[in-house]
């Protein structure tokens, strides 16, 4: 992915233990969904990590 200056992005936490461990680095793993937007260049990246 290219580095986006101008744009926007969501981050969804899937972890069941979301609420007891929000700090998403101290986890044993990682369950999340992430869309980043690119204003400039009007694209869309969409990551799915399942570990």
């Amino acid at each position: 992915m290219p580095p986006i200056e101008n744009g926007y992005y969501l981050l969804k936490d899937r972890n069941a233990k979301a609420a007891e461990q929000p700090n998403i680095m101290t986890r044993g793993s990682f369950n999340f969904d992430l869309a980043v937007y690119d204003a400039d260049n009007r694209t869309l990246y969409y990551l799915v990590l399942d570990t």
